[in-house]
């Protein structure tokens, strides 16, 4: 139900030709956890990955104004390489 309800939000809040520029994954993801850093299963966890696959940012739970400045601050950087 999750999964659909997000995916959902995600076309009413995305244009159709930025899709591309997405992921998300919902189901078993314990071998992931790990190298994820995912702590709470309870949470969403948000990722920047950068074109060589790297995290350059992550965020989980609720956001606060720091974060969103450290995302910006680090897509800013992603657009200069």
């Amino acid at each position: 139900m999750f999964p659909k309800l997000m995916k959902t939000l995600f076309k009413r809040s995305v244009d159709p030709s930025r899709y591309g520029q997405f992921a998300s994954f919902s189901g078993n993801f314990e071998k992931y956890k790990e190298a994820l850093g995912i702590k709470n299963t309870l949470v969403c966890y948000v990722y920047l990955i950068d074109r060589k696959g790297r995290i350059r940012w992550r965020a989980d739970s609720e956001a606060e104004m720091q974060d969103a400045l450290r995302l910006v601050e680090n897509l800013k950087a992603i657009s200069l390489e």
